[in-house]
């Protein structure tokens, strides 16, 4: 092979692997907008089933999906008072080691018409009693038993912290100081 063609070969596969690559770019990006809808679908559901006025509904549907589900212990949004903490956890639940991301999380609940405060303090408690996990590498949150080992482990140590200590508040920030003019 002379020099010319040589140099016309490499030019050749070089450009065929910018393509593939391109084309594997693409690939990827349609996979991870199919698994961010699959996620907002699953945190649709949840939200839909969380919802009072469609309990009975929902018990008719859960009868006939039952035998195909494994059974659950008490849920840990059964145990929740608040809404938003509730409607967190079923939606983490239900997207499993998928995860959530924030933002979905924070759309849940206010499009439920509560505050985006809200949403930022219940996961914030959430957290902070252990029932749910956040991985900030992948920009996830997770459901208890759902997440990488890593986050799992963490969120099992602030569980176990949480329970020594009791649900005691901590102690109030002392008042800022004003700043001189």
């Amino acid at each position: 092979m002379n020099n010319d063609a040589l140099k016309a070969e490499i030019a050749l596969h070089q450009q065929l692997l910018a393509f593939h690559r391109r084309q594997l770019s693409q690939l990827d990006e349609q996979c991870r907008l199919v698994r961010e809808q699959i996620v907002t679908s699953e945190v649709a559901l949840a939200f839909l089933h969380a919802l009072p006025s469609n309990n009975e509904i929902i018990a008719a549907e859960t009868a006939e999906i039952s035998s195909t589900t494994k059974p659950r212990l008490e849920s840990a949004a059964a145990r929740q008072r608040s809404p938003a903490r509730r409607m967190m956890i079923e939606a983490l639940e239900a997207a499993g080691a998928q995860g959530i991301t924030a933002s979905a999380l924070n759309s849940l609940i206010t499009d439920a018409d509560m505050a985006l405060d809200t949403a930022e303090k219940a996961k914030a408690a959430l957290k902070k009693e252990g029932v749910i996990g956040h991985d900030p590498r992948a920009l996830r949150w997770y459901a208890a038993g759902c997440g990488p080992a890593d986050v799992e482990a963490a969120r099992t140590e602030r569980a176990k912290t949480f329970e020594e200590k009791g649900e005691e508040k901590t102690k109030p920030r002392a008042p800022r100081k004003k700043a001189r003019s």
